[in-house]
């Protein structure tokens, strides 16, 4: 029988019990998809968690394009944040996802669609404003998904199929 590329019970696990980060009500009905080797399902979109070796964003984006995907662009940051936290928490790591400041409309966007950031969805300090921080990460614990880097900065990264 064939391995399942599914993840059950993705996210609000025990490290997660606020529903500004998941919500299990809103994605308990939510459907899976079927998604190619390595990539594996989370509700409706197919990720690859790349852990080693360590990448700067754009050799992370390299290499998921060359999977066949692109650096991830969740519909639902929250929700890969809280699988985050609940199967990848310790150690504590960052991880690139497909995200970076569009320098003519000073803001933060999604590389594939254009799509800009929510503000409530960065830690609170964020994101900065210094030169150089122009590239979107996930951290475990900074308590909402997004937050930014150097580019050059090596991490895990995050990969999603079309």
């Amino acid at each position: 029988m064939a391995e399942s590329n599914v993840i059950h019970e993705a996210g609000c696990g025990p490290a997660v019990n606020n529903q500004i980060f998941c919500s299990r009500d809103e994605y308990s009905h939510e459907e899976t998809r079927s998604c190619p080797f390595p990539f594996q399902a989370l509700g409706k979109e197919c990720y690859y968690f790349g852990k080693n070796p360590l990448k700067n964003w754009q050799n992370a984006r390299s290499h998921c394009l060359g999977l066949g995907g692109d650096l991830a662009t969740p519909r639902h940051p929250y929700k890969l944040y809280s699988y985050i936290l609940d199967n990848f928490a310790s150690p504590a790591h960052e991880w690139w996802v497909g995200a970076s400041l569009n320098h003519q409309r000073s803001g933060f966007e999604y590389i594939t669609t254009n799509e800009p950031l929510r503000s409530e969805d960065w830690h609170p300090t964020l994101p900065h404003a210094r030169p150089g921080q122009d590239c979107a990460y996930i951290h475990p614990h900074n308590q909402r998904p997004w937050a930014n880097f150097p580019c050059t900065n090596v991490e895990r990264f995050i990969c999603q199929y079309p």
